[in-house]
């Protein structure tokens, strides 16, 4: 069986993620968990030859400077594949995450379409959607946009590394840039993307201070951005946004978190496990998600009562003159 025809038979079971390592059987997450797939154990040279069949020649190129490299990789009428390439113990490593650009599959994502329509209908902020690798960020992100793309005349770009659901343009423009392939990194096509015109900006991943400083500087400036982090709740949000930025210094400038608090709000984090777990901020008419306080889950509260707190915490710790110290 061809590397394709085993593709395309795993997709058709099923399965998230597929794993290729040299001296073990390819094996396939199915429901959550990791099972063989073949029996004999894959060599050196068939793993080695998954970058010649994968990537191109810029793609080779980074493989070979830095010994691991993220690709998109694409079967024509079966699926496409979020790739990571890399080495272990002088070996090459693949393993591939299944991305199905069908839109159909976008409502998946089982969010109450009045949440979809508050986030569809926003003119400005930024809204971070969180939570644990495979818990359906991108996903989420996808649908979000879809929305946005049918029922609104709008322009909107997004920047990802790899591209991963493909965006036919409905009401709104849609433009697709690839970090690596189409801009150099996210901070460079962010700077690009502030002179093309968008209402709507979607960065795949916020992973570092200079993605993080650009993307609020575009929320500030009038534009509605998305992103996604690697946190379980918001609680954990705000701390990771505050731990990218450098300390502010004694006297200078406050946090720009605190910036973006003091002219607006802080951003919308939507922190998901699996199933969508709650919103940070309420609806436009300052309704909540749900019909009356005491009908929101209690983890909901939790989560925006400790929230709450957290900024208040500090917000006080970054304007406090230098040198003074708060009484216990």
């Amino acid at each position: 069986m061809t590397l394709p025809e085993l593709l395309a038979s795993l997709v058709a079971k099923g399965v998230s993620d597929i794993h290729m390592h040299a001296g073990l059987p390819i094996a396939a997450r199915l429901h959550g968990k990791l099972v063989p797939i073949t029996q004999s154990p894959l060599t050196p040279q068939y793993t080695e030859a998954l970058v010649e069949m994968m990537c191109n020649e810029r793609q080779k190129a980074a493989f070979a400077e830095r010994n691991q490299v993220d690709l998109a990789y694409a079967l024509p009428g079966v699926a496409r594949f979020r790739v990571n390439l890399f080495r272990q113990r002088g070996s090459v490593s693949c393993v591939m995450r299944v991305v199905n650009s069908d839109e159909s599959k976008l409502w998946i994502v089982s969010l109450p379409q009045e949440t979809l329509n508050y986030f569809r209908d926003k003119e400005k902020d930024l809204v971070l959607v969180t939570g644990p690798t495979g818990s359906g960020k991108s996903t989420t992100l996808a649908r979000i946009i879809d929305e946005i793309n049918q029922h609104h005349a709008k322009m909107i770009v997004t920047l990802e590394d790899p591209i991963e659901y493909l965006h036919r343009s409905k009401k709104s423009i849609v433009v697709q840039r690839e970090i690596g392939q189409d801009a150099p990194c996210f901070k460079e096509g962010l700077v690009a993307a502030m002179r093309q015109d968008p209402d709507v900006i979607m960065i795949g991943e916020i992973r570092d201070y200079a993605t993080a400083a650009a993307a609020l500087e575009a929320a500030q400036t009038g534009h509605l951005v998305f992103s996604t982090l690697h946190t379980l709740d918001t609680v954990r949000t705000v701390n990771r946004m505050l731990d990218l930025f450098p300390p502010p210094r004694a006297g200078g400038s406050p946090h720009p978190l605190c910036r973006v608090a003091g002219g607006d709000r802080l951003p919308a984090p939507a922190a998901q496990q699996t199933r969508w777990a709650g919103l940070c901020n309420g609806n436009p008419q300052g309704k909540s998600a749900h019909p009356r306080p005491d009908q929101r889950p209690q983890s909901h509260q939790r989560n925006l009562r400790s929230a709450q707190g957290l900024r208040a915490r500090r917000h006080a710790d970054l304007r406090r003159p230098p040198g003074r110290t708060l009484r216990p």
